[in-house]
């Protein structure tokens, strides 16, 4: 997960070692990272509506993906919870739009069985679409070859 350092300091967690340094960008595990933010050592990236409403736009004007965070699932929770109440529900209308947007597309490429870049939450449903459609086309397929007369 992507975080800003705060403070100077390294980290180690027994078979990992980790600088942060004060006002640079670093990946760390999202255990680490959000137990440095109570600590105020880092600062976790978090996403705001413009960014979405961004990412929207490219999802309407192109066929393909955008490109996401490996991590945008997980970004995405935190910003939901970190914002004000106020502003919360029209952070989670936009995310919705996009996961919306999103979800038509991977089932489009999925009919195609194209390999596409992805984040790990989509990939498990796409997986699990494309493994049904292939089913599906194999179970109606039977029907045409006589496997089912």
């Amino acid at each position: 997960m992507e975080v800003t350092g705060i403070k100077d300091i390294t980290i180690e967690t027994g078979k990992d070692i980790y600088a942060i340094k004060s006002e640079k960008n670093t990946d760390i595990p999202e255990w680490l990272a959000l137990f440095l933010e109570e600590e105020k050592i880092v600062k976790v990236k978090i996403y705001d509506n413009k960014y979405y409403q961004r990412i929207i736009l490219k999802e309407k004007k192109d066929k393909k993906l955008s490109s996401l965070d490996d991590d945008f699932y997980e970004i995405s929770e935190i910003s939901l919870k970190k914002t004000d109440p106020a502003y919360r529900k029209k952070l989670a209308i936009s995310l919705k739009e996009l996961i919306d947007l999103r979800t038509r597309k991977l089932m489009q490429f999925a009919i195609q069985n194209a390999e596409i870049k992805i984040p790990h939450r989509e990939r498990v449903l796409y997986n699990r679409i494309r493994n049904e459609i292939t089913n599906w086309f194999a179970d109606v397929e039977g029907i045409f070859d006589g496997d089912r007369v």
